[in-house]
């Protein structure tokens, strides 16, 4: 089972260097491919001596900078192993952990393998005291998997996804288009639909540590700040049809088209029932999730800078 480890990147050449190190320190056989959107600071040398170092890892500059998710899905194009990993350049692996996570799920036959990720300013990022050793491994099916990601807030860098399903996740929720609304959340919205589609084989420990942000200068989210906007994209894509999501533009107008689907609730008996089990979600949840859709655009957008 070879993974190819997919890492783009723009002028952020210290946390590169710290995401390479992590996916070279891994003791299975994998690949490597770095798509560059033009970094200025270095970046470029550093990857062709890398090329030359290993032939298992691939460097791609791009012709002009595309922006981070068509820098995401241009990498994925380029992948020919059966499965892959997507990492940002601020993603780095916990070596020890990530190849128990291998030995656990290497054999087995699954679209979407997924683990712990913990988060850079919030959980303990340096790796102490962490599990030894795999434990609490389960296969969830589509049935389960949201109300999971929603307690568990998964993120895709520590899952592996099959590449052939990742690369079709990317035509069916059409994400070349400019105006989709999976592209203001793509690393959320590929993993709650492939999820949604197959189910996944979960293992209970964290393998990477991410930084959430939402700019390339912006400090962390607070705990608060990221469950937040997590929570309020997993039920978009719950609440809004496939037409409605293309009506979406930004993040900013997802709250008012939210708000508007849910007081027609009142007069939808048949769509209330079959969302039922999604607006019945721990109070703790939903509560946090009516606090993003009846905040303002300019609330929200203060909240998140």
């Amino acid at each position: 089972m070879r993974i190819t480890f997919c890492i783009t990147t723009y002028n952020r050449l210290d946390f590169l260097r710290r995401c390479v190190a992590s996916v070279l320190s891994l003791d299975f056989e994998k690949s490597i491919i770095i798509s560059d959107n033009v970094s200025t600071d270095g970046t470029q040398d550093f990857c062709l001596e890398l090329c030359r170092e290993y032939t298992f890892v691939a460097y791609y500059r791009n012709d002009k900078n595309l922006g981070s998710v068509d820098n995401f899905i241009s990498a994925s194009e380029k992948v020919s192993t059966d499965y892959m990993v997507i990492l940002a350049d601020d993603d780095y692996l916990i070596p020890e952990l990530y190849n128990d996570f291998y030995n656990e799920i290497k054999g087995k036959n699954c679209f979407i393998f997924a683990a712990k990720s913990l988060r850079f300013g919030v959980n303990n990022s340096t790796g102490a005291s962490l599990p030894s050793r795999a434990h609490d491994t389960r296969f969830y099916n589509s049935t389960d998997s949201t109300n999971f990601i929603l307690k568990d807030l998964l993120f895709w860098s520590s899952c592996v996804f099959r590449t052939s399903t990742f690369k079709s996740a990317v035509e069916d929720l059409n994400l070349k288009c400019k105006n989709s609304l999976y592209r203001e959340a793509i690393d959320v919205g590929i993993l709650y639909y492939l999820s949604n589609k197959h189910g996944f084989y979960y293992v209970e420990k964290p393998v990477t540590v991410f930084w959430n942000h939402l700019s390339q200068s912006s400090k962390p989210l607070s705990d608060i700040q990221f469950k937040l906007l997590y929570i309020s994209r997993i039920y978009a894509f719950n609440l809004l049809n496939s037409e409605e999501v293309r009506c979406v533009k930004n993040i900013y107008t997802l709250s008012i088209f939210c708000k508007a689907k849910i007081l027609g609730l009142k007069s939808s008996k048949r769509y209330f029932q079959k969302n039922l089990d999604l607006l019945s979600m721990p109070l703790k949840y939903t509560i946090k999730y009516l606090l993003v859709l009846f905040l303002n655009p300019y609330l929200l957008k203060k909240i998140f800078k």
